[in-house]
């Protein structure tokens, strides 16, 4: 052990000792939240009997733990949701199927991959579940979220983008700027999702090419 200096003398009654100082060492484990075993820092030092081995934890000590577990928490999870969905792949669920269905974004799940992200406990704990029997519960999850409303939700996102462009565009317009071709709208595309975006383009057959067809 590598023990500095002392900080307080406890009376407690794990033992006969007295001697509480502050430790620092390798191989320390603790519960962080909702994941178990978690490795202490080496360098981090607790108030610690140096004869049982008990912690005695002030604020400052407390506030010290919590700061260097933290890093080491991330990091868990991040592991735990890639190989969740390193799991999911391979039975061909697709992330694109999986983020409407647990609210996400599209393209989220690639950022929890690429480590662009931090995912929360929960997400975390949802993609574990998930991955123990991918078909049966995205099927379940499919069932409890009506499609309707995934397809509404995701149209809303659409538009939402299909309108910020379009504002983009008339301002780089009006100040001369030139901006890359992918950032356009196609117009026949604006006029299906908003009728009013572009009347020249018609968005309904006519009585005469409904008659042909």
């Amino acid at each position: 052990m590598n023990a500095e200096s002392a900080i307080s003398v406890e009376t407690h009654t794990n033992c006969d000792h007295e001697r509480v100082e502050n430790i620092t060492r390798a191989g320390r484990h603790m519960a962080f939240r909702n994941i178990d075993g978690l490795p202490i820092p080496a360098e981090v030092a607790l108030p610690t009997c140096t004869a049982c081995g008990t912690w005695f934890l002030n604020r400052e000590s407390a506030l010290t733990l919590e700061a260097a577990m933290t890093p080491v928490y991330v990091r868990e999870l991040a592991g735990k949701a890639k190989t969740a969905l390193a799991e999911l792949a391979e039975q061909d669920i697709k992330q694109r199927d999986i983020e409407p269905l647990l609210g996400l974004s599209a393209g989220y799940l690639s950022k929890v991959r690429n480590d662009r992200t931090e995912p929360s406990g929960l997400l975390t704990a949802a993609l574990m579940l998930l991955a123990v029997h991918p078909q049966m519960r995205t099927g379940e999850l499919k069932g409890l979220w009506p499609a309707g409303a995934q397809s509404s939700l995701r149209d809303d996102r659409l538009k939402a983008i299909g309108k910020t462009l379009q504002i983009r565009n008339a301002v780089a317009s009006t100040q001369g700027v030139r901006l890359p071709a992918e950032l356009f709208i196609p117009e026949a595309q604006t006029a299906k999702n908003d009728s009013s975006a572009n009347p020249s383009v018609p968005t309904h057959a006519s009585p005469k090419q409904e008659r042909v067809a």
